[in-house]
């Protein structure tokens, strides 16, 4: 065991590691054919004047058609000069620039420097991203709650909850199904509703990107939309106008390290009678307008009945639970906080995208007008996530009404211009953010997804070049050269803060697919934890103050999946 205080106090100092080498960043997936294609190395050394090599590994399988021959030469090589020195990072000097955006011919590449140096191997390929969306996927059966056949563990949490506060509290409430939010087996709804919107708002922007991999007529993501969709419509009361919000807590939940199932048979009452809590009195716009949102486009999506997964019965209780919660949070004009989870501070945006989508699932002229009130009281929000849904409710807005693009535009811009670039600009992997706040990753793909709703409103291409620094950051362009979605790239987190991943816990199990992970944060944030880790610190030359990251199943700061994490990242993807 590896006391992380102690090892981050060796660690941070630059005299720790004199002698660091040189290291190579690429994204591991590669690059299509006419994005910029950049690299970055990490080194003491001073590369000024010379000269790096991109080098031929073979030609890319699976194509399809395309303009040019792939490479079949391997070993062809072509030469470049080392580019701009961005700056000294953590214990490194110097992170150069390797420029190689002028070749386009598809294959598999490495760069390599003078001194032996190599990067792992990547493709120049248009087709390089095709995987992340079905791989992204496979981690919403492992994370399925009730009897809802989930993958790697059994059925788990039958039984009644507890209701806690409202008019039943004290009482046996339903609150099965869903998806665990992470490694431990909390259920929030506002988590679980901005995942649903995140997925089904990709799949209504590019239906073609998502596969009915099953083969069943319902693409993946919205038959796992559908496992949260559910769960949702069961966390509402109408009949006692309650609206559930939170399934147990960490104080029930986190200990012991165990697996789901077991649960129900659990002597302690906080497994077995799980805690349900109630939205407070006056409290819930957020969660219930966030919920409605995601209710509203269930009801237009299931009620196609041109698609393969027509179902009108379900496409009708999605859009009732949608008008009703929509109701229920303008008369709670307040947020509710999860207990024990993120502090939220909107719910204007929310509502502003229930009311969007409402409009977009019913054509009522009413939801129109509650929709642009409000989103002018939205306004801006500098952040695109699960608190945090402006973005997607300016934009959809637009869509639906052309007079307010400009507003749109304006809204959006402020953003991207004077916060995500203004930040990205001092950061020499170019992060959006000023702070790697615990989910880091979530809010780069969410900033770089809000670039791209801005780009389609503007047409304005001047940051395109940004939202793809975050896009490559997630798969190895970044200090620790670290694809942080599993099963794509070279080198992936193989030991994440999950329960039901771990061999010790659930023997045989195979490794956890397509969980996109939380990411670095800032060394302050960790610390204070207080961690051990399992295992000695293999990113310890590349730890700073800016960020850390461990691949390590003890640190559930830098390393535990979420729902939302995948969520954000698939729809970062569809808008590529």
């Amino acid at each position: 065991m590896f006391n992380a205080l102690a090892s981050q106090v060796l660690t941070l100092g630059l005299a720790a590691f004199v002698g660091t080498g040189t290291h190579i960043r690429v994204d591991q997936l590669g690059y299509r054919r006419t994005d910029p294609k950049i690299g970055l190395v990490l080194t003491d050394l001073d590369l000024s004047g010379e000269r790096f090599t991109l080098v031929s590994a073979g030609p890319v399988g699976g194509l399809g058609a395309t303009a040019h021959p792939p490479v079949r030469t391997v070993g062809l090589a072509h030469r470049f000069q080392v580019g701009a020195d961005r700056g000294q990072y953590g214990n490194f000097a110097h992170v150069y620039e390797l420029d190689f955006s002028t070749v386009t011919r598809p294959g598999h590449y490495y760069l390599r420097l003078p001194g032996g140096a190599t990067s792992p191997t990547f493709s120049i390929d248009d087709h390089a991203y095709d995987a992340v969306i079905p791989t992204a996927l496979k981690f919403y059966p492992v994370q399925r709650c009730g009897n809802t056949n989930p993958a790697l563990h059994g059925p788990c949490h039958l039984n009644p909850g507890l209701a806690v506060g409202g008019p039943s509290n004290g009482l046996d409430v339903v609150n099965v199904g869903g998806w665990h939010d992470a490694g431990d087996y909390i259920k929030f709804l506002g988590e679980e509703s901005a995942a649903a919107v995140f997925l089904l708002e990709a799949f209504d922007r590019a239906p073609t990107r998502f596969s009915d991999g099953d083969g069943d007529g319902v693409p993946d993501a919205l038959a796992e939309a559908r496992v949260a969709l559910e769960w949702l419509l069961t966390m509402w009361d109408p009949v006692n106008d309650i609206l559930y919000h939170q399934v147990t807590w960490g104080q029930d939940d986190h200990f012991p390290w165990r697996l789901p199932e077991g649960d129900d048979a659990s002597p302690d009452p906080g497994k077995s009678h799980r805690k349900t809590f109630a939205c407070a009195a006056g409290k819930g716009a957020n969660v219930a307008g966030r919920s409605s949102a995601a209710l509203a486009l269930a009801a237009r999506i299931w009620g196609d009945p041109t698609s393969t997964f027509f179902d009108p019965g379900f496409s009708s209780a999605c859009l009732q639970g949608a008008s009703e919660l929509f109701a229920y949070g303008a008369q709670r004009p307040a947020v509710q906080h999860p207990p024990g989870g993120s502090a939220e501070t909107s719910w204007r945006d929310d509502m502003a995208l229930a009311a969007v989508e409402l409009f977009a699932a019913t054509g009522a002229p009413g939801y129109l007008a509650e929709a642009h009130g409000y989103a002018a009281q939205a306004g801006s929000r500098f952040y695109f996530n699960s608190i945090g849904l402006h973005a997607f409710a300016h934009y959809r807005l637009a869509q639906l009404d052309p007079t307010y693009v400009a507003t749109a535009t304006n809204l959006l811009r402020v953003d991207v211009q004077y916060v995500y670039a203004s930040h990205a600009s001092a950061n020499v992997f170019r992060e959006t953010l000023d702070v790697m706040q615990w989910g880091s990753l979530t809010e780069i793909c969410g900033r770089g997804l809000e670039i791209l709703l801005y780009e389609e409103l503007s047409g304005d291409l001047q940051y395109h070049a940004l939202a793809l620094d975050q896009w490559h950051y997630n798969f190895g362009l970044n200090a620790f050269g670290v694809s942080f979605v599993n099963g794509l790239g070279t080198n992936w987190s193989h030991y994440p803060h999950h329960q039901v991943a771990d061999p010790a816990l659930n023997p045989g199990v195979p490794e956890l697919l397509g969980f996109w992970n939380e990411g670095p944060t800032q060394s302050a944030i960790y610390l204070a934890e207080g961690i051990t880790l399992d295992r000695p610190d293999a990113f310890a030359p590349f730890q700073s103050a800016f960020a850390v990251y461990h691949d390590d199943l003890q640190d559930y700061v830098t390393n535990e999946p979420t729902v939302i994490a995948n969520a954000v990242g698939i729809a970062f993807a569809a808008w590529l």
